[in-house]
């Protein structure tokens, strides 16, 4: 008996005997399971929810003095590791360089630096199999758009150092207006995640009346696949920083304060807001000054990931 001629309730209800860390190691190695474990069915009866946050725990530095109050990005990849334990990071909201790093210590000090194809704007980026997404604008306005400012989407492949795919996004309204909270055209929040790849946006619908959507990106051709709205949330201004787990979006309420929390979640696979959440997110640790300027999660170590001023902290998950 094939294994494909099983019922697909059959899997579902086997699968709810497993964990989720070996259903996706079989959505690895099979097409039918990828294609299983992708169904919502599946994920409402398997995927966990984030309980509570760790402390960060700071894992290396950014060299130099910071930049305005502190802004920066740092990434690793979320898929295969193809060029080993490589971190990339810089300091700044719009930069054309970034700092390689081959190990994390706080005595870490880049390897190299490698030179972005058109500089790059906020500080959302992310990378899955050596393939690293982040949007750029150019510098040219143009009149009578959503965005004075046209805003790409890009694919670079950092092993080869080119572009693979590109695309316009017509559908966001980019104004520093409808960034988070601490501006810095944080317009778009890249996200990778257990279901793959994420944009979550403001779009403008009319004169003074946008809403937050979050949409899923095909990872090469950089089309959306789906699109939701997260009623309720007009933009991302009030927002402090974001991370997107197993198809939940968690908001964070503060970027600068000591002690903040997770207030809201956005699940894609149920279309559900739910706020008056109050999970403990600390931005830094023993009452540090704080300017949290980037949250992003590897699904790899599923870890969060920050960058607090010069500092990159790291962040343990615990699940329900």
């Amino acid at each position: 008996l094939s294994v494909s001629a099983l019922p697909e309730e059959l899997y579902y209800h086997i699968f709810t005997f497993t964990t989720w860390p070996d259903v996706c190691r079989l959505a690895s190695c099979n097409r039918m399971f990828h294609r299983l474990a992708s169904h919502p069915q599946l994920l409402r009866l398997t995927a966990p929810e984030v309980a509570s946050v760790s402390l960060p725990e700071q894992i290396t530095q950014l060299l130099g003095k910071p930049i305005n109050s502190g802004q920066g990005c740092f990434v690793r990849d979320s898929g295969r590791a193809v060029d080993g334990q490589k971190c990339y990071a810089a300091q700044g909201f719009e930069v054309s360089h970034l700092c390689v790093y081959d190990q994390l210590s706080m005595d870490a000090v880049p390897i190299s630096t490698i030179t972005l194809p058109c500089q790059k704007e906020g500080t959302s980026v992310v990378l899955l199999n050596g393939i690293m997404y982040y949007y750029s604008r150019s510098k040219k306005r143009m009149p009578n758009k959503i965005s004075p400012f046209p805003v790409r989407l890009i694919a670079f492949d950092v092993g080869n150092n080119r572009v693979v795919a590109e695309r316009e996004l017509v559908e966001v309204a980019y104004q520093n207006e409808f960034s988070l909270a601490w501006g810095g055209y944080t317009c778009i929040q890249l996200c990778i995640d257990e279901l793959g790849l994420w944009m979550v946006y403001t779009a403008q619908l009319d004169v003074g009346k946008t809403e937050l959507r979050i949409a899923c990106i095909n990872p090469k051709t950089l089309e959306p696949t789906s699109s939701h709205s997260i009623n309720g949330v007009p933009s991302l201004h009030r927002i402090g920083s974001l991370f997107m787990v197993f198809g939940v979006v968690y908001f964070v309420q503060r970027y600068d304060s000591h002690e903040t929390s997770i207030t809201m979640q956005y699940d894609v696979k149920t279309n559900k807001l739910t706020a008056g959440i109050a999970i403990p997110f600390f931005n830094s640790k023993d009452d540090e000054q704080s300017y949290n300027s980037m949250v992003s999660y590897n699904r790899l170590d599923r870890c969060l990931y920050s960058v607090n001023q010069t500092k990159i902290n790291r962040y343990t998950l615990t699940f329900k």
